[in-house]
């Protein structure tokens, strides 16, 4: 039974109903509008305090739910429907600093026992176009309240800072260090293939630019007095000091050298299925 009516008109009205649990019950026929502009600048307009005490069995709580259903047919145009709407319009920072956020979620999870914590979770199914998430506008930090980018991630732990997986066994990652040098790997023995239209560019700025195998170092390229080398090393980098060179220098002066540090004789072989042709031109 209804406890209580507030009405306007014959099909406008509210009904407040209490039942054995406590639980309240607010059924307006249209909309319920909370109004707290003559609240004299309230810290919590509305404000959902609600303690679960629960120690015999597994339960699903919620603080604030929202159940919003559309039916009926939509026979032209386009239909809008949004189950919750949050419209935040902020002024008045003369001299200071004024933040406004759409919405805040702190989820503080007990650590006792197994407890999984979720800042938000979004499901969206059934559509033709399902999108969990669209970001119409502005900047998303995650580990940053002041992202300068597009999409900016922060974070030293874990140092890993991204991860794209095929499963859990299958996956790349990409990692950022303190001095901002940057690694990509696979797991497994997964391969990494640069697919694109135009030229692959290595600008290492100053430095060099390593091949390796694991730890070992089997070539490099390098620049230094006005010069560019190409090196490999001996046995897939087994040896540093035993190695082959081109070296390539102003005017386009080039040096083929073979290195063994011990003194043992390093040839150059040229074996190939055709002629060799050496031109001087002049």
């Amino acid at each position: 039974a209804k406890q209580l009516r507030l009405q306007q008109a014959a099909d406008k009205y509210c009904d407040f109903t209490v039942d054995s649990d406590g639980d309240l019950t607010i059924a307006p026929v249209r909309g319920l509008t909370f109004d707290a502009s003559a609240g004299g600048g309230a810290d919590n307009v509305i404000k959902v305090d609600q303690t679960i005490n629960n120690t015999t069995a597994s339960s699903t709580n919620r603080g604030l739910d929202v159940i919003y259903t559309r039916t009926g047919d939509v026979s032209s145009g386009t239909d809008l429907n949004t189950a919750l709407y949050i419209d935040c319009n902020t002024s008045g920072a003369s001299g200071g600093t004024q933040k406004s956020y759409g919405i805040v979620i702190d989820v503080d999870s007990d650590g006792g026992g197994t407890n999984v914590a979720h800042g938000i979770h979004i499901n969206a199914s059934g559509g033709d176009q399902n999108y969990a998430l669209i970001a119409q506008s502005g900047y998303v930090g995650i580990g940053t309240e002041t992202p300068d980018t597009i999409f900016h991630i922060e974070s030293n732990s874990p140092a890993t800072q991204t991860k794209w997986s095929y499963d859990s066994d299958s996956y790349a990652t990409l990692s950022v260090a303190e001095n901002s040098g940057t690694t990509i790997a696979t797991g497994e023995s997964g391969n990494l293939i640069l697919d694109i239209a135009g030229d692959i560019e290595l600008n290492a700025d100053g430095g060099e630019i390593y091949l390796k195998d694991g730890s070992a170092t089997f070539g490099d390229f390098s620049t230094a007095s006005s010069k560019s080398a190409f090196t490999l090393y001996e046995a897939a980098g087994a040896s540093s000091d035993d190695y082959f060179k081109i070296v390539t220098g102003s005017h386009g002066a080039t040096t083929i050298s073979t290195i063994d540090a011990a003194g043992t004789a390093g040839n150059l072989t040229i074996d190939v299925d055709g002629d060799i042709i050496l031109d001087a031109d002049g």
